[in-house]
């Protein structure tokens, strides 16, 4: 008796899985159809040579947006990690910044979006119209193979929004900010100062960039999504000024609703099936 009701557990483990992957399936298909069709066609990259597709590029030469725009990386709400190739490493790190504070020797600030106990996301909005930033982190000042053991270590907070100036890659379905456009920020250190943070050029004009280049192998060797954007800011106060900086982060998805749920209920399936025939 006791086989049966475990069995008709398993089955009402698996309707009840069908049907939650089904409810996001048919949400992720009901938020493509709110945004209207995605992709165009005839798209040429670098001049008339025609570039492999991938993950329906959107089509045609540089799009500026006067609404919404089209971009690979669709709404949602996703997870932040260390750029495999920051110059600054080791430690790893998905954002830097110089003369934080000006303490004797190192001046440089990383700040590990990979620690145990970092917690950095990214939501994507309104067609890829915004672009919030924003979490805990783990960081302190550089020194090499670690971050020294001062005052300095410990947990930072960022939130920072680029609401400005986005738009779609000169032919390409990466987003970015070609000129600075006030998208601005904070982050909070672990002495309880507060940093005011504005987006900022590099030599080349550019001031953000999320995607995987025009040639989609990604970027700086990390073959995914990357984002990548410099920084300037001063201590709230005035007290401190000229910090500078970047963002430099690999980008995944938040895992959807229920799936940790499902797999666990599969488990318990599964050893439930198990010890019984063990015994």
């Amino acid at each position: 008796m006791r086989n049966g009701k475990t069995g008709l557990l398993c089955v009402l483990v698996s309707a009840v899985g069908i049907g939650m992957l089904a409810s996001n399936a048919n949400a992720s298909r009901s938020d493509d159809d709110r945004g209207g069709k995605k992709h165009h066609d005839n798209d040429k990259h670098h001049g008339d040579k025609k570039h492999k597709e991938k993950d329906k590029r959107p089509k045609g030469g540089r799009q500026v947006p006067t609404g919404n725009v089209t971009a690979a990386l669709g709404d949602g709400e996703y997870s932040l990690g260390n750029h495999p190739d920051g110059n600054s490493a080791t430690p790893f790190y998905g954002m830097v910044l110089n003369s934080l504070y000006r303490p004797k020797g190192s001046r440089k600030f990383t700040f590990d979006f990979d620690h145990e106990a970092s917690d950095m996301r990214m939501i994507v909005d309104a067609g890829g119209s915004s672009i919030r930033i924003f979490g805990s982190v783990f960081g302190g000042r550089d020194i090499g193979d670690d971050w020294a053991d001062d005052v300095y270590k410990g947990m930072y907070e960022i939130d920072f929004s680029y609401t400005s100036g986005l738009s779609l890659a000169s032919g390409d379905n990466d987003l970015e900010v070609r000129l600075p456009a006030s998208n601005s920020g904070i982050i909070s250190t672990p002495l309880g100062d507060v940093f005011d943070l504005l987006d900022k050029a590099n030599d080349s004009g550019r001031v953000f960039r999320l995607g995987d280049e025009d040639n989609d192998l990604g970027h700086r060797g990390f073959d995914g999504i990357s984002g990548w954007g410099w920084l300037t800011g001063r201590q709230q106060g005035g007290r401190s000024k000229n910090v500078s900086g970047d963002f430099l982060f690999t980008v995944k998805p938040v895992p959807a609703p229920g799936t940790a749920v499902l797999g666990g209920l599969g488990l318990v399936c599964f050893t439930g099936r198990r010890r019984r025939g063990e015994s």
